[in-house]
């Protein structure tokens, strides 16, 4: 626009200034008061076009370009790392693992429905290592749930197992659920058995 503008008035003011004519008066002996007003404005408007031109003339002009000698860094979306080495017993999921990553900002938190239960409780899990020097041992179904420990029930598997571990048999009304994960000695598998007892050492 600032373009056009220029070009417009570079145009109107030629039209003006096509009819005049413009005494310099160095030769003639006497100078008319009519000529020199047509001089003055003449030159007044030669110096207008001048001044107007320079501004059209600079108005596409690239503006000046800066520099900075400072650098940003983008900031880092790996997670910062922990001190120290991992205790895979203690901290059984990777540092990058989704259970060891917060929430992001942009979660949409909605109601999930879920109605007041009738009953809470606490169960206690058994989370149990073995090494190669446990003894192999055998693993029977619970005899049942009030009495888990009994004669005649069904065998069902063998485990690495503490030989010196004991885990109490359910005493009703307290019968709880002793749900346990037995880590193997190659510290990679895990057997799970619920719910769990040993009334006898080495048993």
């Amino acid at each position: 626009m600032a373009l056009i503008f220029c070009l417009v008035m570079l145009a109107k003011a030629g039209i003006q200034t096509d009819d005049r004519r413009v005494y310099t008066g160095a030769r003639n002996a006497r100078m008319q008061t009519s000529e020199f007003i047509r001089f003055s404005k003449a030159r007044w408007l030669l110096i207008g076009l001048s001044l107007l031109t320079f501004a059209c003339g600079n108005s596409d002009a690239p503006p000046a370009s800066t520099s900075s000698s400072s650098t940003s860094t983008p900031p880092s979306t790996s997670p910062p790392v922990m001190p120290g080495t991992r205790d895979v017993l203690t901290w059984p999921f990777s540092q990058t693992s989704i259970w060891n990553q917060p929430i992001g900002t942009g979660a949409v938190y909605v109601p999930a429905g879920f109605q007041p239960a009738a009953n809470v409780s606490v169960d206690e899990d058994w989370w149990i290592t073995t090494t190669d020097s446990d003894v192999v041992t055998n693993v029977y179904n619970p005899y049942s749930w009030d009495q888990r420990c009994g004669s005649g029930t069904e065998w069902n598997s063998t485990t690495y197992f503490p030989a010196s571990l004991i885990i109490p048999d359910a005493q009703p009304p307290n019968t709880p659920n002793n749900a346990s994960a037995i880590l193997q000695p190659d510290g990679e598998t895990i057997q799970q058995y619920e719910p769990t007892t040993r009334c006898v050492a080495g048993g």
